[in-house]
């Protein structure tokens, strides 16, 4: 399992319902994920699912109400330290989503993130 979440699995009960795919997967936890912190897992897992999972990582490390101080101190690097998304693929996806070239959109597109 990525990010070595088996430990999750295991407390949630889950692990039942995963003894067959476990078997065909070979599932163990790499030796590097067992020295990353729960916290440093989930935001790794976060940025490697995309940018609706990051955006969900920036709001909750605004919510010490939900979730550990731990949690939040790593998440809270989702807001600055986090991969830009090509503006060429922005540029494609927006073009594509509303049918009409950018520069029919907009009055100015940088392609370069902030």
């Amino acid at each position: 399992m990525n990010y070595g979440f088996d430990d999750l699995v295991d407390q949630l009960g889950l692990r039942r319902y995963l003894r067959w795919g476990r078997r065909l997967m070979f599932w163990k936890r790499t030796e590097p994920e067992i020295k990353l912190t729960r916290a440093k897992r989930i935001r790794l897992a976060l940025e490697s699912l995309g940018v609706t999972f990051i955006k969900f990582g920036q709001v909750v490390s605004t919510r010490p109400d939900l979730v550990p101080r731990d949690v939040i101190r790593e998440l809270s690097k989702l807001q600055e330290r986090v991969p830009s998304f090509p503006g060429e693929i922005a540029m494609a996806i927006v073009e594509r989503e509303l049918e009409a070239p950018i520069s029919e959109l907009f009055a100015e597109f940088d392609p370069q993130p902030l």
